[in-house]
């Protein structure tokens, strides 16, 4: 958004759209926050102003517990009452409205808007009239001379604004009837935000049994499922069997990529429910299963849910769900991503006891002294408050067991309190108690929180040491990259990184630095280049893996079936790659962090080895050319 001032002297500009020669921009941030405006703050008033803009009450109370600044600014001078007035949290207004010394109600942004300006522009009636009763000023005008009621297009909350435009704070501001929608819900119908049409059910367990799948509820009519890069010809027990070998190895050290390579070598098929079940049997790290759980790639996302609803959690309390749910993953000590986990969880546990009510099979169960199923539900009032519950219990199990000293420890009473409201307790102390009581007796190991994975760095051989006949160091280089692809960039790296979905973390902090070893260059001319800017190539059988090192995982591999030797010169230790098929380009596969993976074509692969004493060795793993597909020149080892 922005508002532009300029002028125009020509009659025909008033019949016809001109643009003004000179434009003036004035940015209007209107209480959004994103992760470009935060830069230059520390983490948690990073986190404190993204939660405020997602009316998270439980994160930013416990973010204020771990010393946020409340009165804390990005770079556009938005506030996390700014913020909260646009997502419409009253429960967090009020919050930001307790302490006066914070002296947030008339803060201006960058733009000049208040927090009212902010409210009235996305018409929250009801934050506007809280703003109001405490105080704020009608009549303020921003950087472009706007009051609030000229920027509300809300009949309603404009109405309220006109009520209130002198300059003079009024001792009090008289309430106006907010304008609600009301929609009237069968008697029948039980009341939630995810209640649908009834549906069959199949019967559920008891309680105390076993957990098992919802088999109902799934996440999968807007995946479309990707076929593998192997064809049926190359279908083999024994190639499946080194896939699925090698998978094992790549989840454990980068999960997205593993995830690719599952898929894309067809160990596993790709539809949600088999790739949760293949990942839950074969006990892959649960530390980079939560961290790619809890990525927000439209993959994790699906994958998320499933492997949250592949348990039962009807008739569970919070800690129980918690436990059972998270089984098979730790969580990430990164609040982001513990928010999208416990989002998941909540949605899960939701819609799953929505169905059990509508069958007539909702139970009131107490685990360890915890309200649980119909009891639990009757005590939340809706799944943002569950969202919430399950978020404040993990930072909490946290909190009583860091170590820190035992003065900074929450008691129950402060716990209790971070879920109050002014007068309105939004999850009742009779809940609260025993979840706090259960956490402070002990440990609970699916609760502890996990650090970044770090892969396995300190490992002494090669990642597939035990599975490659040959290994090493090479300089890497497409000549002819399809100009579709990459054509204005430089490398792989970046390619990787603009066909990576999404995240910053995907594409820098996940990423292994792949440095410039796959470069555009036509003709290769020049000296080898420096050892960093070097891949490490694995010949496992069928498949050549390239990694940025030993022990790290493959970021592309080639099929070996549809490659073929082109170039060989033995006194720069250099050969060359082309397709073995007539007038084809050459494909490798990318393994993106996202769990994808993307087909890049070149004309060759170029390989400069760094043991000029392996060459031949390299030159004989590999189909000699011949014919008239062939492409390329040898010369002489």
């Amino acid at each position: 958004m922005g508002s532009s001032v300029g002028s125009c002297s020509e009659e025909k500009c008033r019949l016809v759209d001109c643009k003004p020669e000179k434009e003036i921009q004035v940015l209007e941030p209107a209480g959004a926050v994103f992760a470009a405006t935060l830069t230059g703050l520390n983490e948690v008033d990073k986190d404190f102003l993204l939660f405020s803009g997602r009316g998270h009450l439980a994160a930013v109370r416990w973010l204020l517990t771990f010393g946020a600044d409340p009165c804390a600014r990005d770079s556009n001078c938005t506030t996390g009452l700014h913020a909260a007035c646009r997502i419409g949290s009253l429960s967090l207004v009020r919050v930001f409205l307790e302490n006066p010394s914070w002296r947030l109600l008339d803060a201006a942004d960058a733009a000049g808007w208040t927090p009212l300006h902010v409210a009235a522009f996305m018409g929250r009636q009801s934050v506007a009239q809280v703003l109001v009763e405490a105080g704020a000023f009608g009549a303020v005008h921003s950087k472009t001379g706007q009051s609030p009621a000229e920027l509300c297009t809300d009949l309603g909350t404009r109405k309220l604004l006109l009520r209130y435009t002198e300059d003079a704070r009024p001792l009090a501001v008289p309430k106006l009837q907010l304008q609600r929608l009301s929609v009237a819900l069968p008697a029948t119908e039980f009341p939630g935000p995810l209640a649908g049409p009834p549906e069959a059910v199949e019967s559920f367990e008891t309680p105390r049994s076993i957990p098992r799948g919802n088999s109902e509820i799934r996440y999968e009519p807007f995946f479309i499922p990707r076929a593998a890069v192997f064809d049926d010809l190359e279908r083999s027990e024994t190639l499946l069997l080194l896939c699925e070998r090698l998978s094992w190895r790549l989840f454990d050290q980068h999960a997205g990529r593993g995830l690719a390579f599952i898929v894309a070598s067809g160990v596993t098929r790709d539809y949600p429910m088999d790739l949760i079940a293949f990942l839950r049997t074969r006990q892959f790290s649960p530390q980079q299963l939560g961290w790619f759980l809890s990525e927000d790639f439209s993959l994790a996302k699906i994958l998320r849910m499933e492997f949250l609803n592949s348990v039962r959690l009807v008739d569970t309390g919070v800690i129980s769900a918690l436990c059972i749910a998270l089984m098979g993953l730790q969580i990430p000590m990164d609040l982001q991503r513990l928010d999208r986990l416990m989002w998941s969880l909540a949605e899960v546990w939701w819609r799953q006891h929505v169905r059990a009510q509508r069958a007539g099979l909702l139970q009131s169960y107490a685990c360890a002294g915890e309200y649980g199923g119909a009891a639990l539900w009757s005590e939340v009032a809706s799944m943002d408050d569950l969202h919430e519950l399950f978020f404040s219990t993990v930072l909490l199990h946290w909190n009583l067991h860091a170590p820190v000293p035992r003065s900074q420890h929450l008691t129950l009473s402060a716990w209790v309190d971070m879920h109050r409201v002014g007068g309105r307790q939004i999850v009742s102390e009779d809940v609260l108690a025993p979840i706090y009581q259960a956490m402070a007796k002990k440990m609970l190991q699916p609760l502890q929180l996990i650090g970044a994975p770090g892969g396995l760095q300190s490992m002494s051989s090669s990642l597939c040491a035990d599975l490659a006949s040959l290994e090493g160091w090479a300089s890497a280089l497409g000549d002819g990259l399809d100009p579709e692809d990459v054509q204005m960039f430089a490398s792989l790296e970046e390619t990787i990184g603009i066909l990576c979905e999404g995240t910053f973390s995907a594409r820098n902090h996940l990423t292994p630095p792949i440095g410039r070893a796959l470069q555009v260059i036509a003709p290769i001319v020049g000296p080898m280049p420096e050892k960093e800017n070097a891949v490490w190539l694995s010949l496992c059988g069928p498949l050549l893996l390239l990694a940025s090192g030993p022990s790290q995982c493959p970021f592309a591999f080639l099929q070996m079936r549809k490659v073929q030797l082109a170039d060989v010169d033995p006194g720069r230790a250099l050969f060359s790659l082309q397709s073995a098929e007539l007038e084809a380009r050459l494909n490798v596969i990318l393994l993106l962090p996202d769990g994808r993976w993307h087909v890049s074509s070149m004309e060759k692969l170029v390989l400069q080895l760094r043991e000029p004493s392996e060459l031949k060795n390299w030159v004989l793993s590999f189909p000699q050319p011949g014919g008239p597909s062939s492409k390329g020149r040898l010369l002489p080892i």
